[in-house]
């Protein structure tokens, strides 16, 4: 058995960061390109522009539908924009208020970033959040090694991890496609290290390290708030692991309310514009209802955006995301909930396939002209299966591997969970992701961020990892690194 050194990690290290950059810089060209999704459009497209009306000097804003001032004002700025003019107060413009309303759907971790870049290097947004996207997605390779040797201390089973969390497309995808997810897997990992950590620290060092996870997945909550009540949820592991109930909920409990202070200043600006405080999103209500109409059901209700903003029109509500609108929805949803318990049941037992085998995008556009979630509210995937394999082929292909790879975590976890107890952490963040979206709204894109709990799985099996019987033990390998 060759000796585990720092200079074997670092090499083997460096030659999977060199991998994951390459891979990522061809995706950040293939984006732009006919047979992908181009970077900007879409919802992409908006978070492009709030970042633009913050470099404007007009807060955190977004357009209502229609046309308004405010949407005239904005199509001038890209104008300017487009003329290569940077973006300041001075050169926006006034934008009026007419047509704006406050942005309370998705934090500003994303539109922040993506200003202060722009500030600094004059390189338009588009540019410089893939680049952003690119260095953090390779770090995150970085850190996905480390957390592996942490918990399963050879190095063999971390760069096979890493090499394919480098090359594997739905991530190298998100890392350049402009939106926020693509910034979650280094905050989730980060956290999910600093919470392996502490689990395995006897000093007061433990208390930092449960700290430093609380702002890790605070700050990723920034991005996309799906994963913030994933340190209480780390509860699990910490009594796995320690056998000491009491103690793992308050060290789950304190992890929560750092990340809730983190998160204070976006729940403080929100309660100031509408009296609530709203520490996630205002599109909860909208997206719950979303979640029932994904699937043929009794209530009648659509699955998308638009479908919301018919049903809030009908009641006077401007703002189908807002959070006027996010009231509204959560009474329509208990109420439906109430009214067919069995409809809700079923169509929760619809969405687990979903998790079994999650088919995840690799960014290639759409060539039939009907989509997969209208063929899925509609119930009709399985009597359209020979348009399904042609157009979505590349979705089919990933939920293999997704299966695969769920198999293999299961078998890692049947093998290792006496010897290498650490390894339930990094486990716990797809079932979260599983779990906390089953009962919501489930989307293949919603649980990627957890992904690289089951690419660690998968990477197990390939190396063979059972087969080091006679390794020494994690704790002698970590304290020779660490010497």
């Amino acid at each position: 058995m060759v000796a585990v050194t720092k200079e074997n990690c670092r090499k083997k290290l460096l030659l999977v960061l060199g991998l994951a950059l390459v891979c990522r810089i061809v995706y950040a060209f293939l984006v732009w390109t006919p047979l992908f999704k181009n970077g900007d459009s879409g919802l992409a497209q908006a978070y492009i522009d709030s970042a633009y009306l913050l470099a404007a000097g007009a807060g955190y804003h977004k357009v209502l539908p229609g046309d308004s001032p405010a949407l005239r004002d904005i199509i001038k700025v890209e104008e300017k924009i487009s003329q290569g003019i940077i973006i300041t107060p001075a050169t926006a413009g006034p934008i009026s208020k007419d047509g704006l309303y406050p942005e309370m759907l998705h934090p500003p971790g994303w539109a922040i970033l993506a200003f202060v870049l722009y500030r600094l290097s004059g390189l338009p947004v588009w540019l410089v959040m893939q680049i952003a996207g690119i260095v953090v997605d390779t770090a995150a390779c970085g850190l996905l090694f480390w957390l592996v040797f942490l918990c399963l201390g050879r190095s063999r089973i971390a760069t096979t991890a890493a090499i394919i969390y480098a090359i594997f497309p739905p991530v190298c995808y998100s890392a350049v496609y402009l939106e926020p997810r693509g910034f979650m897997f280094f905050f989730l990992i980060l956290g999910t290290i600093f919470i392996v950590l502490a689990a395995r620290s006897t000093t007061w060092r433990k208390w930092v390290h449960y700290g430093m996870c609380g702002v890790s997945i605070g700050i990723g909550s920034y991005f996309r708030p799906d994963f913030l009540l994933l340190g209480p949820f780390f509860f699990i592991g910490l009594w796995f692991y320690l056998r000491r109930f009491w103690f793992s909920l308050l060290a789950g409990t304190a992890v929560l309310a750092i990340s809730l202070l983190v998160l204070f200043p976006w729940a403080y600006r929100n309660y100031q514009i509408c009296g609530r405080w709203i520490f996630t999103s205002s599109a909860v209500g909208s997206t719950l209802i979303s979640g029932l109409g994904a699937h043929p059901n009794p209530w009648g209700f659509g699955p998308s955006d638009n479908d919301r903003a018919i049903d809030a029109a009908k009641h006077g509500i401007s703002n189908p995301l807002g959070p006027v609108a996010d009231a509204y929805f959560r009474k329509v949803f208990v109420e439906s909930v109430k009214e067919r318990p069995w409809a809700y049941a079923k169509i929760i037992a619809q969405r687990t396939p979903h998790i079994i085998a999650t088919p995840y995008t690799c960014g290639f556009k759409r060539t039939g002209k009907i989509a997969y979630s209208e063929l899925q509210s509609q119930g009709k995937i399985f009597s359209n299966i020979g348009y399904m394999v042609k157009t979505f082929w590349d979705r089919i292909l990933m939920a293999i591997i997704s299966f695969v790879s769920l198999v293999c975590t299961i078998e890692m976890f049947l093998c290792e969970r006496t010897r290498y107890k650490l390894i339930i952490f990094p486990i716990l963040v797809p079932v979260y992701s599983a779990l906390s979206h089953l009962f919501t709204i489930m989307e293949p894109e919603y649980l990627l961020p957890g992904v690289f709990g089951q690419l660690i799985g998968l990477a197990y099996v390939m190396s063979h990892g059972w087969r080091d019987d006679a390794a020494p033990s994690i704790e002698n390998k970590l304290n020779a690194l660490e010497a």
